[in-house]
């Protein structure tokens, strides 16, 4: 007999009390979403199924979450993804954000203007860590090199968020 999803999905693992907000499992993790839907016109279910599974893929790679395989079910009622081998946690990595020119930077004499000061306060970058550099037009911008740390993704609270759809359209994001 054909049991919700339509087809078979393998068991996830047991789920894993996380006690602290601050701690996640370790390691790959199975990640199920489900979705209970009104009754979708058969058209739409597929239609659902491929946008599920495009906007799981880019939301992952754009969380720089590594991942295993991505597999979408879906019925008139409910739509689901599974995804395979899911880092809980997104790894460290270092950006090298553009500040403001640095004509606007420093003033005649050399001093940071307000401008400076604010780029510095908002990347967490002491003043002496920025540096003057061209970007690919010759336009010299103050540049400082901003260190992320791993994020927990998974285990400190999920955020859900209804919309409603209009012209057939099932997710927004």
């Amino acid at each position: 007999e054909l049991g919700f999803p339509l087809g078979s999905t393998p068991e996830p693992e047991a789920p894993v009390a996380v006690s602290d907000v601050g701690v996640a499992p370790e390691g790959e993790r199975t990640f199920v979403l489900e979705v209970g839907t009104e009754e979708l016109p058969a058209q739409e279910v597929s239609s659902a199924a491929r946008q599920l599974q495009a906007l799981m893929s880019d939301l992952l790679t754009k969380q720089n979450l590594a991942h295993g395989d991505v597999t979408v079910g879906a019925t008139p009622r409910r739509v689901t993804v599974t995804v395979q081998a899911l880092q809980s946690r997104q790894p460290d990595r270092s950006n090298r954000m553009r500040g403001p020119p640095a004509k606007i930077a420093f003033d005649a004499e050399g001093k940071p203007s307000k401008a400076a000061e604010g780029f510095c306060r908002k990347n967490g970058v002491p003043l002496e860590k920025v540096e003057r550099a061209a970007d690919d037009k010759g336009q010299e911008y103050l540049w400082a090199v901003v260190e992320q740390k791993e994020e927990l993704m998974l285990g400190g609270g999920l955020q859900v968020r209804k919309s409603k759809c209009s012209g057939g359209g099932l997710l927004a994001v």
